[in-house]
């Protein structure tokens, strides 16, 4: 598609400010030209983000849905941040020049100059952009994506020029009162209710322990008084295989015995789809080498969906905790570095770094801090040391690495 077509529609909004009107609760639908439906919602009541998003009925609404009803003041800034970053939408933003890459700007200047539209001001940069769960932002690319976002923005068109005259939107919950649903027609559009209905939650990855000898032998061990603390995690530094390709954020497991304090495990990171059979293969060892805890502890859906089934398996039961404010504040923690480093890794085109550049700023976090190195499994020591030993910049956790493994008088890594 022409992104002129975009700009154009882009500008007009931007020119209409319906977020004056409307706040991002005012959720109305809009029947495609292909006959797909997908409900809206404008942002920017308060300034800070203008914008119109698309939300698919399924995956999308859900992940709507819970943006929504969630209170983001009370989560721990982990899975704040992973909630914030499970939209599934497409979306027209109006960012800064500073706060978007050249090579969006560089479009948007050329249509402005072409059109005589002054850049000057806030949020004057329009920016299409495809959310996907657990993924950057990237730029929206699918002609038929694009053609939505088109005919979304046309009808915000239409409601603005309502809003001129009437009353805003309904406010209210979407799912127990009907919204507005614009079809085009060729005399205009024809205004219809529709009731969303509330959206299952999707099934998440689920461990399982394979080695069913090994599962046999340590269900005959004792179990020990400690509970485990559980957090499967997203880290917030995103990594990329090819600079063509999304990045994606990928997810970590952390191992907590509750009864030392003592951090068992903390796994190298893994894709989001992947995560499941990697980390079920990391618990193991781990479980024969500390033996069986009392309990498992749990305090977000993605974990407790994890370890249910290798509890299941083991005969211990998931004990879903309200709070695990040391597990919270040691991953805040970690957050804190690899965030930092996240700013360091990125370069001027705005690329993330790879899987093995995030295995480097894991060690670095674990190097600097002996007593979280001493706690990670054997079997994990040697897979780090092999994953950095060919970066550059690695001496320091090297190093760190070797004097653990020599103190363990594991073999010596080449």
């Amino acid at each position: 598609m022409n992104t002129d077509v975009l700009f154009d529609r882009a500008f007009a909004i931007r020119a209409a400010k319906p977020w004056q009107h409307l706040f991002d609760t005012h959720i109305f639908a809009v029947r495609f030209s292909d006959g797909e439906i997908a409900c809206c919602s404008v942002m920017g009541r308060n300034g800070t983000h203008l914008a119109l998003a698309l939300y698919s009925l399924t995956d999308g609404l859900y992940a709507l849905d819970k943006l929504m009803t969630t209170d983001m003041r009370v989560l721990p800034r982990h899975r704040a941040e992973e909630c914030m970053l499970g939209q599934d939408c497409i979306q027209v933003s109006f960012e800064n020049a500073q706060e978007i890459l050249a090579k969006e700007a560089k479009p948007v200047r050329a249509y402005a100059k072409a059109h005589g539209i002054s850049l000057r001001g806030q949020h004057n940069f329009p920016v299409f952009h495809r959310y996907r769960p657990s993924r950057m932002p990237w730029a929206l690319t699918d002609e038929t994506e694009q053609q939505h976002l088109l005919e979304a923005m046309d009808a915000l068109l239409e409601i603005s020029r309502r809003l001129n005259t009437e009353e805003p939107l309904a406010l209210g919950d979407p799912f127990t009162h009907p919204i507005p649903l614009l079809t085009a027609t060729p005399d205009g559009y024809r205004w219809d209710s529709y009731t969303l209905q509330k959206p299952d939650a999707p099934a998440l990855p689920a461990g399982k322990i394979e080695d069913e000898l090994a599962l046999a032998r340590l269900k005959k061990r004792k179990k020990p008084c400690a509970p485990w603390a559980l957090a499967v995690f997203m880290s917030p530094t995103p990594v990329q295989a090819k600079p063509a390709q999304v990045p994606y954020f990928p997810y970590l497991l952390c191992v907590v015995d509750t009864g030392s304090g003592k951090m068992l495990t903390l796994t190298p990171p893994r894709k989001i789809d992947e995560y499941a059979p990697h980390f079920s293969a990391d618990f193991l060892p781990l479980l024969q080498q500390h033996g069986l805890p009392r309990e498992f502890w749990s305090a977000d859906d993605r974990t407790t969906a994890f370890i249910t089934p290798i509890a299941k398996q083991l005969g211990i039961p998931v004990n879903v905790q309200a709070d695990m404010t040391p597990m919270d504040e040691l991953l805040d923690e970690l957050y804190d570095h690899l965030n930092d480093a996240s700013f360091e890794g990125a370069d001027e085109m705005g690329n993330a770094p790879d899987d093995a550049e995030v295995l480097l700023l894991l060690a670095a976090h674990i190097a600097d801090a002996p007593e979280t190195l001493r706690a990670i499994p054997d079997y994990m020591l040697t897979e780090i040391r092999a994953a950095i030993a060919a970066l550059p910049n690695s001496r320091n956790a090297l190093c760190a690495l070797d004097k653990e493994m020599k103190r363990r008088r594991l073999p010596p890594q080449q």
